[in-house]
């Protein structure tokens, strides 16, 4: 069991890592990729400014959902899992919902491809530490 838990904690933070480097580093590539107006560079920087804060907020509170894991108190982390993944929906959703006013359907639509490419490589990590854990 503590084997499980280790490995879910370490997923977590490895994403949690992969999502602020997205923020961070990969928003100005994105803003270049979408040839952005000045104006809607603008407006990008401050949607990537709030996607920030939230995953900000969001480390702090993984933080205190690996500290009640540790302590035994899983049902107390569960519970705080499950109130922060509603809050990244509806965080990720009021986002999605303010790019949609400034950025035109052909930039919607390659933010939506860089997105898919993102989630792919995602995906790949997760099944290799997927594949790592599971050959201990």
């Amino acid at each position: 069991m503590k084997k499980l838990t280790g490995a879910i904690v370490a997923l977590t933070f490895t994403v949690a890592a992969a999502t602020h480097a997205y923020a961070t580093g990969f928003g100005d590539r994105i803003a270049s990729k979408l040839d952005l107006t000045p104006e809607q560079t603008v407006q990008f920087q401050e949607v990537q400014s709030k996607r920030k804060a939230h995953m900000e907020d969001a480390l702090k509170i993984r933080e205190q959902i690996k500290a009640l894991a540790s302590s035994g108190d899983v049902d107390g982390a569960a519970i705080l899992a499950g109130q922060q993944a509603e809050k990244k929906v509806r965080a990720m959703y009021a986002l999605k919902t303010e790019l949609s006013t400034f950025l035109t359907e052909d930039q919607m639509a390659t933010l939506a491809d860089i997105r898919e490419r993102m989630a792919e490589k995602k995906q790949r990590m997760k099944q290799f530490i997927s594949e790592k854990h599971s050959g201990e």
